[in-house]
Protein backbone atom coordinates (compact mmCIF):
# COMPACT_ATOMS: atom_id res chain seq x y z
CA UNK A 1 0.00 0.00 0.00
CA UNK A 2 3.04 2.62 0.37
CA UNK A 3 2.68 3.92 -3.23
CA UNK A 4 -0.79 3.00 -3.91
CA UNK A 5 -3.42 6.37 -3.79
CA UNK A 6 -5.58 5.78 -0.48
CA UNK A 7 -9.09 4.58 -1.11
CA UNK A 8 -12.20 4.83 1.21
CA UNK A 9 -12.13 0.96 1.68
CA UNK A 10 -8.35 0.67 3.04
CA UNK A 11 -9.66 3.66 5.24
CA UNK A 12 -12.56 1.98 6.09
CA UNK A 13 -10.24 -0.84 7.71
CA UNK A 14 -8.05 1.27 8.97
CA UNK A 15 -10.46 3.25 11.28
CA UNK A 16 -13.26 3.98 12.60
CA UNK A 17 -15.03 7.67 13.34
CA UNK A 18 -17.01 7.30 16.89
CA UNK A 19 -18.08 10.19 18.62
CA UNK A 20 -16.95 12.72 16.44
CA UNK A 21 -13.40 11.32 15.82
CA UNK A 22 -11.32 9.58 14.02
CA UNK A 23 -9.97 6.50 15.89
CA UNK A 24 -7.77 3.50 15.09
CA UNK A 25 -9.56 0.62 14.22
CA UNK A 26 -6.21 -1.41 12.93
CA UNK A 27 -2.46 -0.52 13.60
CA UNK A 28 0.21 -2.54 12.41
CA UNK A 29 3.08 -2.92 15.28
CA UNK A 30 1.20 -0.56 17.67
CA UNK A 31 -2.02 -2.66 18.65
CA UNK A 32 -1.76 -0.66 21.73
CA UNK A 33 -3.54 2.39 19.70
CA UNK A 34 -6.97 0.68 18.78
CA UNK A 35 -9.49 2.46 19.99
CA UNK A 36 -7.60 5.63 20.61
CA UNK A 37 -7.73 8.58 18.46
CA UNK A 38 -5.44 9.43 15.81
CA UNK A 39 -3.10 12.15 14.79
CA UNK A 40 -0.99 14.74 16.12
CA UNK A 41 -0.77 18.45 16.19
CA UNK A 42 1.59 19.47 13.56
CA UNK A 43 3.83 22.44 15.23
CA UNK A 44 4.28 24.34 11.33
CA UNK A 45 0.96 24.09 10.05
CA UNK A 46 -1.12 23.73 13.10
CA UNK A 47 -3.29 20.75 11.16
CA UNK A 48 -3.72 17.42 13.12
CA UNK A 49 -1.27 14.84 10.69
CA UNK A 50 -1.88 11.12 11.13
CA UNK A 51 1.31 8.79 9.31
CA UNK A 52 0.11 5.83 7.00
CA UNK A 53 2.55 3.57 5.05
CA UNK A 54 5.46 6.09 5.94
CA UNK A 55 3.56 9.65 4.89
CA UNK A 56 1.70 12.00 6.58
CA UNK A 57 -1.86 13.15 5.79
CA UNK A 58 -4.03 15.53 6.91
CA UNK A 59 -6.59 14.07 9.26
CA UNK A 60 -8.92 16.24 8.01
CA UNK A 61 -8.43 15.33 4.57
CA UNK A 62 -8.28 11.40 5.83
CA UNK A 63 -12.10 12.27 7.95
CA UNK A 64 -13.53 13.71 4.42
CA UNK A 65 -12.01 10.74 2.00
CA UNK A 66 -13.47 8.12 4.85
CA UNK A 67 -17.36 9.73 4.66
CA UNK A 68 -17.41 11.01 1.25
CA UNK A 69 -15.19 8.48 -0.68
CA UNK A 70 -12.94 11.24 -2.50
CA UNK A 71 -10.45 13.66 -1.85
CA UNK A 72 -10.95 17.07 -3.08
CA UNK A 73 -8.46 19.88 -4.15
CA UNK A 74 -8.72 21.45 -0.37
CA UNK A 75 -10.82 20.64 2.86
CA UNK A 76 -12.21 23.89 4.34
CA UNK A 77 -12.82 24.03 8.37
CA UNK A 78 -16.48 25.69 8.24
CA UNK A 79 -15.53 26.97 12.12
CA UNK A 80 -11.99 28.22 11.20
CA UNK A 81 -10.59 25.95 14.30
CA UNK A 82 -7.66 23.71 12.69
CA UNK A 83 -7.98 20.94 14.91
CA UNK A 84 -11.60 20.56 14.91
CA UNK A 85 -12.41 17.97 12.08
CA UNK A 86 -15.68 16.93 13.04
CA UNK A 87 -17.15 15.68 9.40
CA UNK A 88 -20.01 18.34 9.79
CA UNK A 89 -17.21 20.86 10.47
CA UNK A 90 -15.79 20.07 6.80
CA UNK A 91 -16.39 20.85 3.56
CA UNK A 92 -15.04 20.52 -0.03
CA UNK A 93 -13.52 23.28 -1.30
CA UNK A 94 -10.21 25.01 -3.51
CA UNK A 95 -7.65 27.25 -2.89
CA UNK A 96 -9.97 30.26 -3.64
CA UNK A 97 -12.66 29.81 -1.43
CA UNK A 98 -10.83 28.18 1.12
CA UNK A 99 -9.15 31.44 1.87
CA UNK A 100 -12.49 33.27 1.99
CA UNK A 101 -12.54 31.73 5.62
CA UNK A 102 -8.69 32.86 6.54
CA UNK A 103 -9.37 35.04 9.73
CA UNK A 104 -8.38 38.78 10.15
CA UNK A 105 -4.69 39.33 9.65
CA UNK A 106 -2.69 41.12 12.92
CA UNK A 107 -2.11 44.57 10.73
CA UNK A 108 -5.61 45.09 10.82
CA UNK A 109 -6.66 48.14 12.35
CA UNK A 110 -10.51 48.05 12.15
CA UNK A 111 -11.18 44.73 13.98
CA UNK A 112 -13.60 43.62 11.05
CA UNK A 113 -12.00 41.79 7.96
CA UNK A 114 -11.99 44.04 4.29
CA UNK A 115 -12.60 46.85 6.20
CA UNK A 116 -10.02 49.68 6.70
CA UNK A 117 -9.65 53.20 7.57
CA UNK A 118 -8.52 56.34 4.96
CA UNK A 119 -6.81 58.77 6.83
CA UNK A 120 -6.72 61.22 3.97
CA UNK A 121 -10.59 60.76 3.61
CA UNK A 122 -11.50 60.13 7.40
CA UNK A 123 -14.09 57.41 6.08
CA UNK A 124 -14.43 53.52 6.28
CA UNK A 125 -13.20 51.97 3.40
CA UNK A 126 -14.79 48.16 2.40
CA UNK A 127 -12.58 46.29 -0.34
CA UNK A 128 -11.72 43.03 -0.82
CA UNK A 129 -10.62 40.62 -3.51
CA UNK A 130 -13.27 38.99 -5.84
CA UNK A 131 -12.04 36.63 -8.60
CA UNK A 132 -8.31 37.71 -7.92
CA UNK A 133 -8.88 41.20 -8.94
CA UNK A 134 -9.31 44.13 -5.92
CA UNK A 135 -13.20 45.32 -5.42
CA UNK A 136 -14.03 48.30 -4.16
CA UNK A 137 -17.36 48.61 -2.10
CA UNK A 138 -17.64 52.15 -0.98
CA UNK A 139 -16.22 54.60 1.79
CA UNK A 140 -18.36 55.36 5.28
CA UNK A 141 -18.50 57.69 7.83
CA UNK A 142 -20.07 55.09 10.41
CA UNK A 143 -17.82 51.66 10.91
CA UNK A 144 -20.85 49.76 12.19
CA UNK A 145 -22.18 50.81 8.50
CA UNK A 146 -19.15 49.67 6.77
CA UNK A 147 -19.51 46.37 8.27
CA UNK A 148 -23.06 45.80 7.20
CA UNK A 149 -21.85 46.60 3.78
CA UNK A 150 -18.56 44.32 3.66
CA UNK A 151 -20.92 41.71 5.15
CA UNK A 152 -23.57 41.74 2.58
CA UNK A 153 -20.86 42.04 -0.27
CA UNK A 154 -19.13 38.87 1.34
CA UNK A 155 -22.38 36.97 1.06
CA UNK A 156 -23.10 38.12 -2.15
CA UNK A 157 -19.77 36.84 -3.72
CA UNK A 158 -18.54 33.84 -0.90
CA UNK A 159 -22.24 32.58 -1.07
CA UNK A 160 -21.61 29.52 1.25
CA UNK A 161 -18.42 30.62 2.51
CA UNK A 162 -19.18 33.72 3.74
CA UNK A 163 -17.86 34.00 7.31
CA UNK A 164 -20.12 36.65 9.79
CA UNK A 165 -17.59 39.84 10.80
CA UNK A 166 -17.21 39.62 14.34
CA UNK A 167 -15.36 43.26 15.52
CA UNK A 168 -12.21 42.06 17.45
CA UNK A 169 -11.16 45.76 18.16
CA UNK A 170 -12.48 48.32 19.56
Amino acid sequence: MADEILTQKYLLERFDYINNQLVWKSCYRKPWLIGKPVGWVNKSTKYKDVQLNGKNYGVHRIVFMYHHGYFPIEVDHINGNKTDNRIENLRASNSTTNKFNIGIKKNNTSGIKGVHFSKRDKKWVVSFKVNGKLKWFGQYFDIDYAKFVVDAMYHKYHKEFAKPQQMTKP
